[in-house]
């Protein structure tokens, strides 16, 4: 798995990613698994995610984008209308917000956000915010699954989460919730279908989005403010309504992302057409052009762990080159612990000597943070990945000494004594 793809580790090893000294030199690589890459290429789209913006080069997509004039809504079947408080509309109405979500009643994540969008709309429906979901299904189809129950397991989700908001959203707040269909769930907003897809075109097809659910967030002035998944738009929204989103900053972000996307797409057919040296020269080439960006450890890290399964010694270099230079605790102690999490995967073959080169990255973190115990945690980790079982049983004593409220470090230090119990 890509544990170095996503901001943080498991706890209690986070992991921020920052900017090191750019890597080069990928020599020509050889009898490449593919077996043994398909786990990382399938979480690309998740590494793709940004805290900043940067200077990157600007990718040519769609003409329908953030700041662009919403297009008009031409649907066909409006089915609830927040229990009278809407109208069906065509034009939006200056002043007002409006969330335009595409949905279908095929798609699992469509119909896990229902309760969410539900929810926003009561919250913000006094202050402007209309949302409208647009399916392009025969109207027969949405009408036969606003019928249907809503599953047990969303009914309780929702009822855990919203007993301490607004417990009107929930069905119950006692014992098991009541059952509801999704026509009831989704009443509080204007869910529709349009057929001919004339929506869906003017939006999905025109600003080049490629998967549902997605939202259009579309500001007082009916200018698209912000485009993405509908579980992401609490924020913006929330800033919307206060004056204070930068629309400028998000497309400037959402451009940057759009970049590396299609650069890592490039990357994956690389791979998959066992293209293994221009695969990681465009690597390069990407960690490169990433370099003012928060995401460039990331992108650096993910090259680690390709070269874990295509060069050894080029892994091994590539570490050192992460490590160099860096001084924070916690950074080096995240990257050290991916290495003990990707050991702990069978597709994955660690060297002793990426180990030995995670050990000296450990020992320097405890060397600028020595009352971090699971900064020790680490190290008797990678200790035991040695089978040195003494010094990572002395290690780890220490790391429970330090933080004796880490339950996982006390049950790992009984492990190893176990262990060591049984080799006598």
């Amino acid at each position: 798995m890509l544990l170095s793809m996503v901001a943080y580790l498991d706890k209690p090893h986070p992991i921020r990613f920052v900017t090191v000294a750019e890597v080069q030199d990928c020599s020509p690589i050889r009898n490449m698994n593919m077996s043994h890459i398909r786990t990382l290429l399938k979480l690309i789209p998740t590494f793709c995610l940004f805290t900043s913006a940067a200077s990157l080069p600007i990718s040519q997509g769609a003409g329908l984008t953030v700041g662009s004039k919403a297009p008009g809504l031409n649907i066909e079947h409006w089915l609830s209308d927040g229990g009278g408080k809407f109208q069906p509309l065509k034009e939006f109405q200056p002043g007002k917000i409006y969330v335009v979500e595409f949905w279908a009643t095929w798609c699992g994540p469509c119909k896990a956000c229902m309760p969410h969008l539900a929810e926003m709309q009561k919250m913000y429906a006094e202050q402007g915010v209309q949302i409208i979901s647009v399916s392009d299904e025969d109207l027969d189809t949405v009408k036969e699954f606003l019928r249907s129950d809503v599953p047990a397991g969303m009914l309780r989700s929702m009822q855990t989460v919203n007993e301490s908001t607004d417990p009107s959203l929930a069905p119950s707040t006692q014992g098991e919730p009541k059952a509801m269909t999704f026509q009831q769930l989704t009443s509080a907003y204007c869910l529709t279908t349009d057929p001919d897809q004339s929506t869906y075109k003017d939006y999905m097809e025109a600003s080049a989005e490629g998967g549902i659910p997605t939202s259009f967030l579309v500001g007082k002035q009916g200018l698209i403010e912000w485009i993405g998944h509908p579980m992401e738009i609490d924020q913006p929204l929330a800033d919307l309504i206060a004056d204070r989103w930068d629309r400028e900053a998000f497309l400037k972000s959402r451009n940057e992302k759009k970049f590396v996307e299609e650069s890592l797409e490039e990357v994956y057919r690389l791979l998959e057409a066992e293209k293994y040296d221009q695969a990681m020269r465009n690597m390069d080439d990407l960690i490169k052009q990433t370099q003012a960006s928060d995401m460039n450890m990331g992108l650096k890290m993910m090259k680690l762990e390709l070269l874990i399964q295509l060069d050894a010694s080029k892994a091994v270099r590539q570490f050192n080159e992460i490590t160099a230079g860096l001084d924070s605790a916690e950074t080096l102690n995240g990257i050290a612990w991916t290495i003990v999490e990707l050991a702990s995967n069978d597709q994955y073959e660690i060297s002793n000597e990426l180990i030995d080169a995670a050990v000296t990255a450990t020992k320097k973190a405890i060397d600028s943070s020595p009352k971090d115990g699971t900064i020790l945690d680490t190290l008797s980790h990678l200790h035991y990945l040695k089978k040195d079982l003494n010094a990572a049983i002395e290690v780890q004593t220490r790391a429970v000494e330090l933080n004796p409220e880490l339950g996982e470090m006390k049950e790992f230090l009984e492990q190893l004594k176990l262990e060591k119990k049984q080799d006598k």
